[in-house]
């Protein structure tokens, strides 16, 4: 068994009920204030008290491109960009807030969340409250990197069914993430792959540096857009 990073995405959605401290301040403007609008304010015992001093009350969900299984919690994001949290159901999708809906835009699985209400009733892991601190000291992310493990089922007896996976999680349940790093690269090294090295597959290198120097595994929308970066090269280098 090894430990392999996934990225993952991370959303933020407001929700009626006391989280675990987990804030947006709308008294704070981004534009004007330098300090973060989401903040981590445990203290707050009561969803009233919350409400009267302006916080709305959020829920962290981690989602994942990986596929939908009947029973799996997911993020439903329709037509309008709008986003709710429902369960796969085999012939629709049960809404966490209540009634049933048809799939009408994308859905994506959640692979971890801070949300209880889900965590009651299913094995989700959730965040450990350092990320959660993190998070609202960096006024959110889009994205991180999280510790899955991969094995071979059956005791490695069928190598045909290949490598699974499955999210690592700590003895109290939680995931571990790191941040995604911001890829680079420098201008002698842009020189020589698309202008020294004839016949040099754009995608290959830039694929090869992502495993051995930032030790991650692009994923189909990433390595689509290396692919339109590479035809470009092609015709106007």
């Amino acid at each position: 068994m090894e430990t392999i990073k996934k990225k993952v995405k991370v959303v933020m959605l407001p929700t009626k009920e006391y989280t675990n401290g987990l804030v947006l301040n709308t008294y704070i403007d981004p534009k004007k204030h330098k300090t973060s609008p989401i903040q981590y304010r445990p203290e707050i015992k009561k969803y009233s008290n919350i409400i009267e001093r302006g916080f709305i009350p959020q829920h962290l969900y981690f989602f994942s491109d990986e596929k939908i299984k009947e029973g799996d919690w997911c993020i439903i994001t329709n037509k309008t960009g709008s986003k709710f949290i429902a369960k796969n159901n085999k012939d629709n999708y049960e809404l966490l807030s209540g009634g049933f809906v048809s799939l009408l835009g994308k859905a994506f699985k959640i692979i971890a969340t801070t949300d209880k209400r889900i965590l009651n009733k299913t094995f989700l892991p959730h965040p450990t409250r350092d990320f959660i601190k993190a998070y609202c000291r960096q006024g959110g992310v889009d994205e991180v990197l999280v510790e899955y493990n991969n094995f071979i089922p059956n005791n490695g007896i069928n190598l045909n069914d290949g490598y699974h996976s499955a999210i690592k999680v700590n003895q109290y349940n939680e995931i571990t993430t790191y941040p995604v790093k911001v890829i680079s690269f420098t201008a002698k090294e842009l020189k020589e792959v698309f202008f020294t090295i004839e016949n040099r597959n754009h995608i290959e290198w830039i694929y090869n540096r992502l495993k051995l120097v930032h030790n991650e595994e692009p994923g189909v929308d990433y390595m689509l857009k290396l692919k339109k970066i590479s035809d470009w090269l092609k015709e106007n280098l």
